[in-house]
């Protein structure tokens, strides 16, 4: 019934995504019945490799086209220390070396999308690890 908290099966199917696909969730949750009201459950959704990789990539040249560089650079002129925490992330990094003459400007959106893609691979490296926690801790 409604109270029945052993199960839980979650399909969602999204519609306004360019590549739409089912996602579909099931686990059995006795741990939780038995012990809380409510079970958090962390749901994610996952592309293949070359639809991440397309997708950044776009992302990475509109932001480009957009005026990032021009962001970065006004950002210098205010006074921000190329050390700022800020500035080491992906892409502002990289902005920074094509600044600094490091990059060639043709080099540029690669090399963003190369710090982006080991970003991702570290946060799914992550993401299956907290996983394999949760699984493990609710037995």
């Amino acid at each position: 019934g409604s109270d029945d908290f052993s199960s839980l099966r979650v399909v969602f199917d999204p519609k306004n995504f360019p590549s739409p696909k089912k996602l579909s969730v099931s686990t059995n949750l006795p741990a939780c019945k038995e012990s809380f009201p409510i079970c958090r459950v962390s749901l994610g959704l996952e592309t293949s490799r070359e639809e991440n990789k397309r997708r950044l990539f776009t992302r990475i040249e509109q932001m480009l086209s957009d005026g990032w560089v021009k962001e970065v650079k006004n950002l210098l002129a205010s006074g921000l220390s190329k050390e700022a925490v800020s500035l080491q992330s992906v892409g502002y990094r990289e902005i920074l070396q094509f600044i600094e003459g490091e990059i060639l400007e043709k080099d540029l959106p690669s090399r963003i999308l190369t710090s982006h893609l080991q970003l991702v691979k570290k946060q799914k490296t992550w993401i299956r690890g907290l996983i394999k926690k949760t699984a493990a801790s609710a037995s």
